[in-house]
């Protein structure tokens, strides 16, 4: 029953840490297409 849960508790702390590298890498992303968009943004400035 305890070698269940530490199981369990294993491979839930594993989703959670996929989970935030997935999130890091969609901000990156983010940050990437807003440097983006404001030099696209910056191009029609008068």
């Amino acid at each position: 029953m305890l070698n269940q849960d530490i199981t369990e508790i294993n491979s839930l702390n594993q989703e959670g840490v996929e989970n935030l590298q997935a999130t890091l890498r969609a901000c990156q992303s983010l940050e990437q297409q807003v440097s983006r968009l404001r030099e696209l943004v910056g191009g029609f400035r008068i």
